[in-house]
C-alpha cells in the first residue's frame, strides 16, 4: 500500500492513470509490481485490495488512481489502542468496545474497519476485540519503561 501511495504522491497531479500505474511503479522502484506475491493477477485487483490506501476515480482522462486520506484511520487507531491498553487483559467484548468508542471518543467504528485497516493493531474473533501479540509486547515494554522512559538492558528478559 505504501509503495503505491508513494508512486501517486510523486506524480505532479497527485494521481496516476490506472493504465500507467504499473509502469510508474517500475520506474520508481526498479522492479515490477509484486502482483503474484499479493495474490492478484491484474493491477485493478491490487488497487481494489488496497482500498484503505488508494482508490479510483473517473475523469475525462480515464480512470485515475488517487490516495486516500489516512488521517481518520490514524486517529481511530490511536483511540482504539488507547482504549484497549486501559483494559486489564487488553481485550473487550465487541459490543462493549463499539459502545465505549462511541461514548468516549464520539466515534462509530465498524468491524470492517477493524479487520481491514487496523488488523496490525487488533484481532477480532468470537465477539471479542483485543490487541495483537505485537501490540501486547509494545504495551508491556511501555509499562516496563514506566515514567522514566528507559530501562537497563540487563533487566530485559
Amino acid at each position: 500500500g505504501e509503495q503505491v501511495e508513494c508512486v501517486i504522491k510523486a506524480s505532479r497531479a497527485r494521481c496516476v492513470a490506472l493504465t500507467d500505474l504499473e509502469e510508474e511503479y517500475q520506474k520508481m522502484f526498479g522492479h515490477l509490481m509484486p502482483l503474484g506475491r499479493m495474490e492478484v493477477g491484474r493491477v485493478e485487483e491490487l488497487v481494489e485490495m488496497l482500498q484503505s490506501w488508494v482508490r479510483t476515480v473517473n475523469s475525462k482522462e480515464g480512470v485515475m488512481v488517487v490516495t486516500v486520506d489516512r488521517g481518520f484511520i490514524r486517529t481511530m487507531a490511536s483511540n482504539v489502542r488507547r482504549l484497549l491498553v486501559e483494559q486489564d487483559e487488553s481485550t473487550m467484548e465487541l459490543e462493549d468496545f463499539i459502545e465505549m468508542m462511541a461514548t468516549r471518543f464520539g466515534s462509530h467504528i465498524e468491524v470492517e474497519l477493524l479487520t481491514r485497516d487496523l488488523s496490525y493493531l487488533v484481532d477480532v474473533s468470537e465477539g471479542e476485540v483485543g490487541l495483537t501479540s505485537l501490540q501486547l509486547c509494545a504495551r508491556d515494554i511501555e509499562i516496563a519503561l514506566g515514567e522514566v522512559g528507559k530501562l537497563p538492558v540487563a533487566e530485559l528478559e
